[in-house]
């Protein structure tokens, strides 16, 4: 009895397990099943290399929708252009529209409205496998020149501009070019006449004022020589000077020194003189007093 309880209780698990992943497989499909998008174009004037049907629609990494058809533009109009034309659907919400229910017309001027402001596709390749994807992105309104067409496109189209690396391609390309018009040849020759211009101007002008320096300076370092040779002779000379001078003095110490002794003893009467003059006054101008006089005696 326990067993077919248990069968029966394991029975059930499996079938609600069953039920719950069979609705939530059918509601996650239902999502998108239900999910309403719209139809773009868009044409490269490029190789798509590694862009595929199923490839992703991303702006700024977020995926918008995906890729549904890939083939030449003649193929779908009557035109004699060999642009490459790609289909996509995407959500018009995530495009940039703000209302789901727009009507064909209303969604045209909302992605023209968009293309005014710069929006733009390019191919962008992913990793090392070099799988693409159709990138959106905003430019610079009026930075890249629109492709010409001549027919109405079907559904609302949305301008290319080429991928990072085909303009990097492009921007060598010219580069090339310009370098491939320019006359090394001639250039090489403007510089060798150059060159002998400057040869010449040194061998007619920078040479004879070289001379001239030369001429010059070579007298001056053979002075200098010279004086550097006769300089102990004259140091020679000044010693012989200062030693003469010295013993004259030593010669002349003693006079020096009674001249000395004279002039102290000079100051020293000055100096009494002074003193005299000023006790008695009439004894500096008259001398000494007369004697006096027998008669008065």
């Amino acid at each position: 009895m326990s067993q077919k309880t248990n069968y029966f209780k394991l029975g059930l698990f499996i079938i609600i397990t069953v039920v719950i992943l069979l609705v939530g497989i059918f509601f996650l499909g239902a999502r998108d099943m239900f999910r309403k998008e719209w139809a773009f174009e868009t044409y490269f004037d490029q190789s798509v290399q590694g862009l595929e049907v199923g490839s992703a629609v991303k702006m700024r990494g977020v995926t918008m929708g995906s890729v549904k058809k890939i083939r030449f533009v003649y193929e779908e109009y009557d035109t004699d252009l060999s642009y490459v034309y790609v289909l996509f659907s995407c959500d018009p919400q995530s495009i940039g529209a703000r209302r789901s229910d727009q009507t064909p017309e209303e969604l045209r001027e909302t992605v023209k409205q968009l293309t005014a402001q710069g929006m733009r596709l390019s191919l962008d390749v992913q990793g090392i496998t070099g799988t693409a994807i159709l990138d959106a992105q905003f430019y610079e309104p009026g930075k890249f020149q629109e492709l010409k067409i001549d027919w109405d496109p079907k559904h609302p189209y949305i301008q290319s501009i080429s991928g990072k690396l085909a303009r990097m391609g492009e921007t060598l390309e010219k580069t090339l070019d310009k370098l491939s018009q320019i006359d090394f040849v001639a250039m090489g020759e403007k510089v060798n006449q150059s060159l002998t211009s400057v040869s010449k101007m040194l061998t007619d002008e920078i040479e004879p004022m070289v001379s001239e320096l030369r001429a010059e300076i070579i007298p001056a370092l053979v002075n200098i020589r010279k004086s550097a040779e006769t300089t102990p002779e004259i140091m020679a000379r000044v010693n012989i000077i200062q030693e003469g001078i010295t013993d004259w003095i030593r010669e002349q110490k003693g006079s020096l020194a009674e001249v000395v002794d004279n002039l102290q003893a000079i100051s020293e009467n000055l100096r009494q003189l002074t003193e005299n003059a000023r006790r008695d006054p009439s004894q500096v101008i008259f001398g000494e007093p007369p004697p006096p006089s027998k008669v008065i005696k």
